[in-house]
């Protein structure tokens, strides 16, 4: 498995570079929802944090990186392995190190969410394997779910179900039920489709999974909205990175959220047995 996106909140700084002062200071960075949470991780385990190590970790935070940062160390023990690190008892996790207090930075580029674990924290871990170090990482926009919290329970469950979709991905694009191949067709996206940091390259997936998933966004509403239990239609499609190479040429829209549908469906209908959905590895590759 390859490191990830602990580099997607330098991007993300970096495009605001480009956005007018006045549309960046409404810009805030987007926290992922729980299927993109589960669908992007290397590893989902349940458990509590039961040390926090004393001595710090000096580790790469992009790939390639000449410079290494600082991190903190918690010690999980895990209580249900839900996705990835089946037959471990603990993981080791970096995080890093609490952001100096201090007023807000003037100007368009605000500071980032922050993750940190502490010793006695229970509760859902979304976590990213280090390419290099035995350890996995803690992505900012991917939170932990808090054992404390009202809603655990039920966001456990939800998350559970998006990993046994994920583990049998052609069963849940096949199902009988719409709304469950366009969730799995959602979450096979989201993970295929994240951004990593560092030199990466784009691979073909599978063309039969390639053509259910663009089936299952072809029998999809493209008029419902995100939820926190799936992936919206629309953000699925546009997670596809179509250009006019792949056909995707659309005329303009005078409005938009009528004409878009007929539009992106007849796209996904004519090119379902041609296109193949694009994967984004690292340089070196990816364990499917």
């Amino acid at each position: 498995m390859q490191y990830r996106r602990l580099g997607r909140l330098v991007a993300l700084a970096a495009s605001v570079l480009v956005v007018p002062a006045s549309q960046a200071q409404a810009m805030k960075i987007r926290m992922a929802s729980l299927p993109e949470r589960v669908a992007q991780a290397d590893a989902v385990v349940v458990g509590k944090v039961t040390t926090i190590e004393e001595k710090n970790v000096r580790i790469a935070a992009v790939p390639g990186a000449p410079e290494k940062t600082e991190f903190q160390v918690a010690v999980i023990e895990i209580a249900d392995a839900v996705r990835g690190a089946k037959g471990l008892t603990h993981v080791r996790v970096a995080f890093p190190l609490p952001q100096a207090a201090g007023p807000p930075r003037p100007g368009p580029l605000r500071r980032g969410p922050t993750v940190s674990l502490t010793k006695g924290q229970e509760g859902c871990f979304f976590l990213q394997q280090h390419p290099e170090e035995a350890l996995f990482l803690l992505e900012p926009v991917a939170q932990p779910l808090d054992a404390k919290s009202d809603t655990y329970k039920k966001e456990l469950a939800e998350a559970k179900r998006f990993a046994k979709l994920l583990q049998d991905p052609t069963a849940g694009l096949k199902s009988k039920d719409a709304d469950e191949r366009v969730l799995t067709a959602g979450l096979l996206v989201a993970r295929y489709r994240s951004f990593r940091p560092g030199k990466t390259k784009q691979e073909s997936i599978d063309a039969e999974q390639s053509k259910l998933i663009l089936q299952a966004l072809a029998d999809a509403d493209f008029t419902k909205p995100a939820s926190t239990t799936g992936i919206a239609p629309q953000q699925t499609f546009f997670m596809l990175g179509l250009t006019d190479k792949d056909g995707w040429n659309p005329p303009p829209f005078k409005d938009f959220q009528k004409e878009f549908p007929a539009v992106v469906k007849k796209w996904l209908q004519d090119n379902a047995g041609k296109y193949r959905i694009q994967r984004i590895v690292g340089e070196k590759g990816e364990q499917k």
